[in-house]
């Protein structure tokens, strides 16, 4: 007979030990899109300077 893979208590502490990594991620992908968005906008300043020199 196989075993139960899950039973209340494993599922209760799961999810306590989860939490923290849910968040991490979150906030290691919310920090990765930050700073792609705010390189993108440092070069769209720096394109745009360009084109206001050359015109």
């Amino acid at each position: 007979m196989m075993k139960q893979p899950f039973n209340d208590d494993a599922d209760l502490e799961w999810g306590f030990d989860f939490q923290p990594f849910v968040q991490d991620r979150m906030y290691k992908t919310s920090t990765r899109m930050a700073k792609l968005m705010d390189r993108n906008l440092t070069q769209l300043v720096v394109n745009t300077e360009l084109v206001g020199e050359s015109a």
